[in-house]
C-alpha cells in the first residue's frame, strides 16, 4: 500500500522540524496573534522567534539570527 498523503507530511516534518509545545491560557492565543498582526510578524512562531532573537541581543550584546546565525551554530555553543 502507498502512503498516504499525511503520513509523508508528518515523516517530513519530523525529520525537517524541531517541536516545541508552549501552553498558554485560553485567550491569550488570540491575543498574541492579534500583537503579531499589529507589528508586522508572521504569525506567533515569528514573533516567538523575534522575541527570543532581540532578548538574546539585549542580554548579550550580540547579534543573533535564526536565520543567519542559528542554522550554523551547533547547540553546544550555547
Amino acid at each position: 500500500m502507498g502512503k498516504t498523503s499525511t503520513e509523508v507530511k508528518d515523516r517530513y516534518n519530523k525529520n525537517a522540524y524541531d517541536t516545541t509545545i508552549i501552553r498558554f491560557r485560553k485567550g491569550d492565543k488570540d491575543i498574541i496573534e492579534a500583537v503579531a498582526a499589529e507589528t508586522g510578524t508572521d504569525g506567533i512562531s515569528g514573533y516567538i522567534k523575534r522575541a527570543l532573537t532581540e532578548k538574546y541581543e539585549r542580554d548579550t550584546g550580540k547579534a543573533y539570527s535564526f536565520e543567519t546565525l542559528g542554522r550554523k551554530v551547533k547547540k553546544a555553543d550555547f
